[in-house]
């Protein structure tokens, strides 16, 4: 739960700050680092998807070029 854990950091920043100047640099630092969590999370997930994405499109253009070229028969450009 966000809610739960977001009590929990700022419980912990509290105990762990000796004054308020550093209180607030703390919880800056974790609030960033959580953006940048989430933010490579996104990135992360984001590229999976266009690789799942492109995978199947390009194997099935490359199903559909081997079924082109048994349908075609080779043209003899060589005279006997």
């Amino acid at each position: 739960n966000l809610a739960n854990y977001a009590r929990r950091v700022e419980s912990e920043t509290f105990e762990i700050a000796t004054n308020q100047e550093e209180y607030f640099h703390k919880l800056a630092e974790k609030i960033y680092k959580i953006q940048k969590e989430l933010e490579e999370r996104r990135e992360k997930k984001r590229v999976q998807d266009m690789q799942l994405v492109i995978q199947p499109s390009s194997s099935t253009g490359q199903q559909q070029q081997s079924t082109i070229n048994d349908c075609n028969p080779k043209i003899n450009t060589n005279p006997d």
